[in-house]
This record gives C-alpha cells, sequence and structure tokens, in this order.
C-alpha cells in the first residue's frame, strides 16, 4: 500500500502519529456517514475498500508488536491483565477472539523477523503472517534444539515469498506441507499414526443415525471436497432446496448456506452413497444376464 508523509508526520513520534492516525480515521467515518462513498465509482470505492484493509492490517500489526512487548516486560501484569487477550477485551473493548488473534501476531512477528518486517511495511498482511507462524510451528513441533531453530529458520524462509505474493489461503497450503520439507521422519510417522486412528462408528437414534468418522487429513479433505463439490453442482443447476436459493442479497446467501452446510454435506453424502449402490446394482445384474447367455 503507498503510503503518504506529511512533513509533521515524518519527525512525529510514535505517540504523535498514533494521534494523527486516529483524527485521520475518524475523519474518514465522517466522510463515509455523511455518505461520500455513494459519488464514486465503483473502482474507485473498492480500492479505497482495500487500502483501508491495508492500513487496518498495519495498525493491527502495530498493536500486536506493543502489546507482546509490554507482555513480555510484565507490564501487562502489572496494569492487571494476564494477557493480551484481556487487555484487548477490556482496555480497547474487541473481542476475546480479536485479543487472541493479535496475541498470535504478536508472538509471530517476535518469532519470524523477517515476516514482521514485511508486515510492518505493508507487503504482507498480518493473517498470512499468522498462517505462516502457525504451519512453522506445527512442521517444528518434534524437533529440539539447534535443529528446531535451524528449521524454522528454513520455513520462513519457505514461506515469506507467498506471504508477499499469495493469498492467505495460499500461505495455508504452503504451511501445511512445510513439515514434508522440514522433518520428514515425522512427517511420515504423523501420517502413520493418522492411518491407524482412522474408525468409522455409527449409532442408531430413533429413526436417525448418528455417524463419526475420525479420517486422516488426507482422506478427510478428499472426502469433503467431493461432498462440496456436490453442492457446488447443486448450486450452478439452481437444485439447491428453494430456501437456499440466490436471493441476490450476497452477504445473506453466504449467511444461509454457512448454516445449512452440515444438512448439504450430508445431503451430498447420501445422493452419493445411493448413486454407487445404483452402479453397483447395474453392474451386478449386468453380469448375471452375461452368465446366462
Amino acid at each position: 500500500m503507498a503510503s503518504t508523509s506529511s512533513p509533521d508526520l515524518a519527525t512525529a513520534s510514535l505517540g504523535e502519529a498514533v494521534t494523527v492516525l486516529l483524527e485521520a480515521a475518524s475523519r474518514v467515518s465522517a466522510c463515509i456517514s455523511d455518505g461520500e462513498h455513494h459519488a464514486l465509482d465503483g473502482a474507485s470505492a473498492v480500492g479505497l475498500a482495500c487500502e483501508l484493509v491495508a492500513a487496518g492490517g498495519l495498525g493491527e500489526a502495530a498493536g500486536a508488536v506493543l502489546l507482546h512487548r509490554a507482555h513480555q516486560a510484565g507490564d501487562l501484569k502489572a496494569s492487571g491483565f494476564f494477557s493480551v487477550k484481556a487487555v484487548v477485551a477490556d482496555a480497547a473493548r474487541a473481542s476475546t477472539a480479536t485479543g487472541s488473534r493479535i496475541g498470535r501476531l504478536g508472538s509471530a512477528m517476535a518469532a519470524y523477523p523477517r515476516l514482521a518486517a514485511g508486515v510492518l511495511a505493508g507487503r504482507i498482511h498480518p493473517d498470512a503472517a499468522r498462517a505462516a507462524a502457525e504451519g512453522i510451528g506445527s512442521a517444528v513441533a518434534d524437533l529440539r534444539g539447534a535443529a528446531r531453530d535451524e528449521a524454522r529458520t528454513r520455513g520462513e524462509a519457505i514461506v515469506l515469498p507467498v506471504c508477499e505474493a499469495g493469498t492467505v489461503a495460499d500461505v495455508e497450503t504452503v504451511a501445511a506441507a512445510l513439515i514434508f520439507h522440514l522433518d520428514p521422519e515425522s512427517a511420515a510417522r504423523r501420517a502413520l499414526e493418522a492411518l491407524e486412528r482412522r474408525e468409522v462408528k455409527v449409532g442408531t437414534v430413533g429413526a436417525t443415525a448418528v455417524v463419526r468418522m475420525v479420517l486422516d487429513s488426507l482422506t478427510a479433505a478428499q472426502l469433503i471436497g467431493l461432498l462440496e463439490a456436490r453442492i457446488d453442482r447443486w448450486f450452478r443447476e439452481g437444485s439447491l432446496p428453494e430456501d437456499l436459493l440466490p436471493t441476490g442479497d450476497d452477504a445473506e446467501d453466504a449467511r444461509r448456506r454457512l448454516l445449512a452446510r452440515p444438512r448439504l454435506l450430508a445431503d451430498a453424502f447420501a445422493e452419493i452413497v445411493g448413486e454407487m449402490l445404483a452402479r453397483s446394482e447395474e453392474r451386478r445384474v449386468g453380469k448375471e444376464c452375461r452368465s446366462r447367455w
């Protein structure tokens, strides 16, 4: 995101810069409240919205650094707070989920200086940095000492270009595969352990049945991908249940589909199983007919 600076900001202290930022944010909110955005064309509105999201990310990152340092120095505890989550929820009046997110970001930026530099320079969104740090942490969890430190550095180098050029989803995909590069022995062991833990349990409850599955991550991803592909096909064909047909309100349609997702997954599973059984029966009948001839 391109930044603009005035002579005052160029020489301002941190506190003064934050004051200017808050004043600018208030001005932006006032412009939106007054309806000035209605005069913008669509492309301009989208561009400004993306810049505001980027600016918000920079503010969150800077706050995460300050809070992490205060926590490590014991300043939060001296003020009556025992975690970043607590101070964000109380003093900043945000949710505990936001506090947890900011706490994780502060820890990530402290542990991975190259990611931190990218975030503070506006090249990396905080969400990407969090995803990268969590992926690296998971990948090196079984390593110790110098081997772990070296693997973390290599992991940061691998994921950094993706954080700068890709989406958060891209970062999550690469981060999930880091263990195969950083600790292949643990990757193989975890894969075998996941296979050994697989199980399916079925319990009958009245006219319904409760199915509990424990699957390895690959099989689970394949299953969900198969079911969601079927749901997407229903959406494209317009064959969703009437209460889930598009209304023209994208936000409302997304909300209803999210709430209905468990039912839709079950419907897709039932339809696919029914088709498999029908094909199996067709093959059986065809085989019997051929044997009679």
